[in-house]
């Protein structure tokens, strides 16, 4: 929990909604959500090289920020790549990543908490994600980032409200997260160097969400019915 007194810690909180509101206001009111996109992506592209070596800080700081405001943030993993190569851009990407789901865990963790629970605690889909982290720990965060069907972000705020211990979350979302990093970097990288077209691209990520969901739909079909076994 933040130290301090209540008073300070309702500060904090404010602060937090405010740069969050702020961001979105920023991020709407100059339309940038219209360059987030694949088709736009030489714009941007000569937008963050044009910056020069401030462009990696900036691409790490909308990891941080989309994170916060629960925004999916996978287009910059794949921009690291597609801007920066296959080394540079692994490490960029992993590490925006790895930046991302910390500080929104932390912030939700440490500042939103005990709200949520005193609110929420009761509701049948709270309890079960806490029932699952209590019972698979970190194997419940390393399967979730590795399928990475369900977006980070989204990701970072469940695991926020669970009894989830700090040092397993971040060690499980770590490893998790190195199959999204390289596939997309990977993408990036093969789209700027010409090896594939965007339509080619675009049939890839098809081909990812239909094995993802296939993964997803097993899972869950296979855990339902040993909960109507058990039962």
């Amino acid at each position: 929990m933040v130290k301090g007194s209540p008073l300070k810690k309702n500060l904090f909180r404010i602060i937090f909604v405010i740069l969050v509101l702020v961001s979105i206001l920023f991020f709407y009111l100059f339309k940038l959500n219209r360059y987030f996109s694949y088709q736009n992506v030489l714009e941007v592209k000569n937008f963050i090289l044009g910056l020069s070596y401030f462009g990696p800080i900036i691409i790490l700081v909308f990891f941080i920020i989309l994170n916060l405001m629960i925004i999916p943030n996978i287009f910059f993993v794949f921009l690291s790549g597609y801007l920066y190569g296959l080394k540079n851009g692994l490490i960029l990407g992993w590490l925006g990543t790895i930046l991302g789901f910390t500080v929104s865990f932390l912030c939700i963790r440490y500042l939103y908490r005990d709200i949520i629970e005193k609110k929420y605690s009761k509701k049948k889909l709270v309890i079960k994600i806490e029932e699952y982290t209590e019972r698979y720990h970190g194997w419940a965060v390393l399967f979730f980032r590795v399928v990475f069907a369900i977006p980070y972000s989204v990701q970072n705020a469940a695991y926020a409200l669970t009894s989830i211990n700090f040092l397993t979350y971040m060690t499980a979302s770590i490893i998790g997260s190195i199959p999204q990093t390289l596939i997309f970097v990977f993408l990036g990288y093969y789209l700027e160097s010409g090896k594939i077209n965007l339509v080619e691209f675009k049939n890839i990520f098809l081909l990812i969400v239909i094995v993802i969901t296939v993964i997803i739909s097993v899972f869950f079909t296979a855990l339902l019915i040993k909960n109507r076994k058990k039962s």
